[in-house]
């Protein structure tokens, strides 16, 4: 696949923990008072699990990309990942545990939405690609719903320790994804060049820009709510996008793709960050952070 296995689970378990420190600010009667009345999901999902899905396909429609890196760039597009740069901004919200319990289930929505995407790609672009409900199901599970449950679990029974932890192990994460994120992408850079003509580049920046607006659009009058779905619809989960990749014997354009994906996310993420903190600062109101 292009990149060692150790090194894949590592970038796992980094982005586990952050998913896990976010988590860590809600408590488990808010969460579960949130899934009863999910007055935010009808928004996350339009924009989360319909918008970013929906802008992908119009670009393998209309671009000449290679077939394999298709299926990568839509699975990636119907893949949510509960944002770790959510820890402050979740603090600065009405409600943490609703945040929180919204992210849970428009990622539990993502179960569904991921073998229906790979489905319609597949039979668009003639190419004999699956993505079973169970096996979506059981990657989603070990690697958001568990962490986000661990994270409740602590925040709810030990919230002062959660308190003091979830910044520290944060940062911690974050120096390792990024320190293992560095040899992925070394090994992937040959790759990553020759994907710059197709329009492949052009497209994932334009869905992580779609992402990026309709989040922002949808998140609501106020600034962190505005924040915390723009960044919930920009970053994309690697790791059912890699499942699906390894279960159906994809090649390493595949693999490139969504690494290429995930950086440009990233990247995308940074920017709208300062941009919407920039914005609200000179509105006189400054975003958490």
């Amino acid at each position: 696949m292009g990149a060692p296995p150790l090194l894949l689970w590592g970038l796992k378990l980094a982005i586990m923990t952050l998913v896990a420190c976010g988590a860590m600010q809600a408590n488990w009667r808010s969460v579960i008072e949130a899934i009863l009345k999910p007055v935010w999901l009808p928004r996350a999902v339009l924009a989360v699990n319909l918008a970013v899905p929906l802008a992908g396909l119009i670009m393998c429609l209309i671009l000449p990309i290679d077939p394999m890196v298709k299926i990568a760039i839509m699975v990636m597009a119907a893949s949510p990942l509960a944002p770790p740069i959510s820890l402050k901004l979740v603090r600065a919200a009405d409600n943490a545990s609703s945040v929180e319990a919204h992210f849970a289930l428009i990622t539990l929505l993502a179960i569904l939405f991921v073998p229906v995407t790979v489905a319609l790609t597949s039979k668009l672009i003639g190419l004999e690609v699956s993505a079973p409900i169970q096996g979506v199901a059981q990657i989603s599970v070990l690697l958001l719903i568990l962490p986000m449950a661990i994270g409740v679990t602590i925040g709810t029974l030990l919230p002062a320790l959660a308190e003091r932890v979830a910044k520290p192990l944060a940062v911690g994460a974050y120096i390792v994804l990024f320190a293992l994120a560095l040899p992925i992408l070394f090994m992937q850079a040959g790759s990553m060049v020759q994907l710059a003509g197709d329009g492949t580049i052009f497209a994932m920046v334009a869905i992580t820009l779609v992402a990026a607006a309709a989040g922002h659009l949808l998140g609501g009058p106020k600034p962190e709510g505005r924040f915390l779905l723009a960044s919930a619809a920009i970053v994309r989960h690697p790791g059912i996008a890699l499942w699906v990749i390894n279960s159906n014997g994809l090649d390493r354009r595949s693999v490139t793709a969504v690494f290429l994906f995930l950086v440009i996310n990233l990247i995308v993420a940074a920017v709208y960050q300062r941009w919407a903190k920039g914005r609200e600062a000179a509105a006189g109101t400054a975003l958490a952070g």
